[in-house]
């Protein structure tokens, strides 16, 4: 085992965790160790049901029909999922949309869609960020992005600040309710959440604390001009870790770790609903540019990760 590995927590002795990586099994001090604390039931790419979300949808992916719960397929309903895209279902995506927009180059969108991000943006070192993830659309990579003015500005913005209030607020209560006991805000990670497992979820100390405190959903940006509603808007998904934790004589002390998740890729209501006046030609190449068949995968969303931390401390 090494710096940085995953590990499976075992069992919990005193100030020890006994671990496992792969084949490796051992004794680790809990106060090196990160642990998974609270996390959202969608993951990084899916839905809790363990589909992909619509947004990150492309035009050279297969489109299929799932269903809604695939733990209870008898009781769902099918869901179409739809990357690539005709021409006629690209114009019945928007009444906006028409074959002046379809018969427009790659060049010409990304063009339009970076005119769009030039006239909203007006904080320079987020503009930079927002161009460059349009850069990593138009690339077709698909690759994971992160950012570390992005993280930033997400950590200093209100609606995180609000969240982080109300999460920082959760582990203090449930540390004092447990005398300091680390353990007992150990979470488990799941890739799906039936909904019995998502109704037990409640029940986790965490999210127990959350609830009884202050239920808040995740951060939803909405400043065009510091770029977090063009970069984030509504996050995805989200998980907090726990590292550097210590704790003795009656206190506490520690670092949380958030790390957000959001995909930047556009579904049918971004260009229906969701853009305002003035941006609904960008909105429109960004979501041709994604779907549309006859480019072939060339152009794709991609998951944009933000992490930062805050330190916590208290009594007991």
């Amino acid at each position: 085992m090494s710096v940085g590995d995953t590990v499976t927590i075992l069992a919990s002795y005193g100030q020890f965790y006994y671990i496992q990586a792969g084949s490796d099994r051992g004794f680790v001090l809990k106060s090196n160790v990160g642990i998974l604390i609270w996390e959202t039931t969608k993951s990084t790419r899916n839905n809790r049901f363990g589909h992909i979300a619509q947004d990150l949808l492309h035009s050279g992916m297969k489109n299929t029909v799932t269903t809604a719960d695939p733990n209870n397929p008898n009781n769902s309903i099918g869901i179409p999922m739809i990357g690539a895209q005709t021409e006629i279902q690209i114009r019945n995506a928007s009444l906006q949309i028409d074959w002046t927009d379809t018969s427009k180059t790659a060049t010409e969108h990304k063009a339009r869609w970076m005119g769009l991000c030039e006239d909203k943006v007006t904080d320079s070192s987020m503009l930079t960020v927002v161009k460059s993830m349009v850069d990593r659309f138009y690339s077709g990579t698909g690759t994971e992005y992160e950012h570390a003015t992005l993280s930033a500005t997400v950590k200093n913005d209100n609606a995180t600040a609000l969240f982080v209030n109300v999460t920082k607020t959760a582990v203090d209560s449930v540390l004092k309710r447990f005398q300091g006991n680390m353990d007992k805000l150990l979470y488990v990670h799941r890739e799906t959440y039936s909904d019995q497992e998502k109704a037990a979820r409640d029940n986790h100390p965490v999210q127990a604390a959350i609830l009884n405190t202050n239920p808040v959903d995740l951060p939803l940006y909405k400043s065009f001009d510091k770029g977090l509603a063009m970069a984030l808007h509504a996050l995805w998904s989200a998980k907090i870790e726990l590292t550097n934790f210590s704790a003795s004589g009656g206190r506490y002390s520690g670092t949380l770790v958030y790390t957000f998740y959001d995909h930047f890729g556009l579904n049918k209501d971004d260009v229906t609903t969701f853009a305002p006046a003035g941006f609904i030609r960008g909105f429109q190449s960004w979501y041709i540019l994604q779907r549309y068949e006859i480019f072939n995968g060339a152009y794709r969303p991609f998951v944009t990760k933000v992490t930062f931390t805050e330190n916590i401390s208290g009594t007991y």
